[in-house]
């Protein structure tokens, strides 16, 4: 039989609700540590690195960087987005500096 931990999906893949970016944004983590993003954040830019969601696209941008910030209590290396090319090195730090600035 297969135990599921409270928001694990399957297979070690787990679900992270994303409320405040668009609606029914979600992400998913996986035991191998590789963090999923859909739209919350963007990766277009090699300039400007990663971004948050424009505002003008969030239900909430406040409530967005709020939910963001649950991520960074998973052990992650690898970041995916649906917009923009995914971060394969210090991911997390990546991350955790987008949402101190």
């Amino acid at each position: 039989d297969v135990v599921l931990l409270p928001n694990e999906l399957l297979y070690g893949i787990s679900a992270i609700a994303i409320p405040g970016a668009t609606p029914g944004e979600t992400a998913f983590f996986t035991s191998t540590g590789t963090m999923v993003i859909g739209d919350a954040v963007i990766n277009v830019s090699t300039e400007r690195g990663l971004e948050l969601l424009p505002d003008k696209y969030c239900t909430d941008a406040a409530q967005n960087r709020a939910s963001l910030k649950k991520l960074l209590t998973f052990d992650f290396h690898t970041l995916t987005f649906a917009h923009g090319a995914p971060v394969t090195t210090r991911a997390k730090d990546k991350l955790q500096a987008l949402l101190n600035r």
